[in-house]
């Protein structure tokens, strides 16, 4: 029993029930100024106190002052869920590494290791050289082939003969 008055008194409290005064209507002459006045003056002064309550308590209690440990952590929430940072490219994302770290020395030697390009170097500049001696008998043979069979050559000499 205890538990539903109580609950009724808190219902009370939450709702603001007679918390306002409620204006009472008296029975007067329609003529008689002084109540009505008097009755405008009760509501004025109602609303007055509800809304000095209202601006004293209600507007005052959310204030928190700068760096206490509420605000920070409630500014670090805010951060986490924060839809922009989460939809952020990552290459806008602040990151930065040691480059004398261990793992980053591995890495780059890893990578130094795996290039292929650093690989293939040496023989791509090598592969385009003559590597045999020019007087081996082969190349001397195909060179002669080549001046025999030289169109050029067979021309300058049918037009020395002709000449």
């Amino acid at each position: 029993m205890f538990s539903v008055v109580a609950a009724k008194k808190a219902q009370e409290v939450a709702t603001d029930t007679n918390y306002r005064n409620i204006i009472h209507t008296y029975s007067a002459l329609p003529d008689s100024m002084n109540l009505e006045l008097a009755k405008n003056m009760m509501q004025i002064q109602s609303d007055n106190q509800y809304k000095a309550d209202y601006d004293e308590f209600m507007k005052g209690i959310g204030w928190m002052p700068l760096g206490s440990l509420e605000s920070e952590k409630n500014r670090k929430a805010m951060e986490i869920v924060s839809e922009k940072k989460y939809r952020q490219h990552p290459d806008k994302l602040k990151y930065s590494i040691l480059m004398d770290s261990m793992p980053m020395v591995l890495a780059t030697s890893n990578a130094k290791i795996m290039d292929n390009h650093l690989y293939k170097k040496d023989w791509e500049g090598e592969k385009t050289q003559i590597h045999i001696t020019p007087d081996i008998p082969e190349i001397l043979l195909a060179k002669v082939n080549a001046y025999n069979i030289s169109d050029h050559w067979t021309k300058a000499v049918l037009h020395d003969v002709l000449a």
